[in-house]
């Protein structure tokens, strides 16, 4: 990632796992309702291994595309504000969307994310993993 790492920044936007919604979120009514729950992180260069795990073999798309329920997503931009990348939770059979396409479930998405939530979240996500 060279120069780029301490240029990204990353801001997550999620719910309590244990918080009941009437409808599935979309990834647009979690971010404008749930304005608390927001983590901001500004300087990655400590964590610039958890991005180099996503590659090719952990984008594997479903076979049956689902409604999304976002009950946690994040976002990779740029200094100047420029989405790289950004990831939503769940769909069916707790698939991924990455940059809007659905994929299988993987670890990685986790493992990514898990480092800057709080406690009982990230220890939610790690019960969901199993």
């Amino acid at each position: 990632m060279g120069k780029l790492k301490g240029d990204l920044s990353l801001t997550i936007y999620y719910i309590d796992p244990w918080e009941f919604t009437l409808l599935p979120l979309s990834v647009d009514l979690l971010i404008n309702n749930y304005k608390d729950d927001v983590i901001y992180i500004n300087d990655l260069e400590e964590h610039t291994d958890l991005l180099k795990q996503i590659n090719s073999d952990v984008l594997i798309p479903v076979e049956h595309e689902s409604r999304i329920y976002a009950w946690i997503y994040y976002v990779f931009k740029t200094k100047n504000n420029r989405k790289i990348f950004d990831v939503a939770m769940w769909g069916d059979d707790f698939s991924i969307y990455v940059n809007g396409l659905e994929i299988q479930e993987n670890n990685v998405f986790y493992n990514i994310v898990t480092p800057f939530l709080p406690e009982d979240i990230a220890e939610y996500l790690e019960v969901e993993q199993e």
